[in-house]
């Protein structure tokens, strides 16, 4: 049976936090793929799964029937 083929896209994010601790101060960046969970649930699954992250989509994103298949 063939597997049923989805894309999900976006799911990732950059925060930025500024810390404090007396009279200094820092920054840092982290960075979040909040789809993992459900790529690893989906795994050896009735669903074939293509995930790209937020930042991958800008420039790979298919705008074409073609493109999606």
């Amino acid at each position: 049976m063939a597997k049923t083929k989805f894309l999900l896209v976006g799911e990732s994010w950059m925060s930025s936090a500024t810390h404090y601790k007396g009279f200094d101060q820092f920054g840092s960046v982290t960075f979040h793929l909040g789809a993992t969970p459900l790529v690893n649930a989906l795994k050896d699954s009735e669903f074939d799964l293509e995930y790209m992250p937020a930042h991958e989509a800008v420039e790979k994103l298919p705008f074409t029937m073609e493109g999606l298949s």
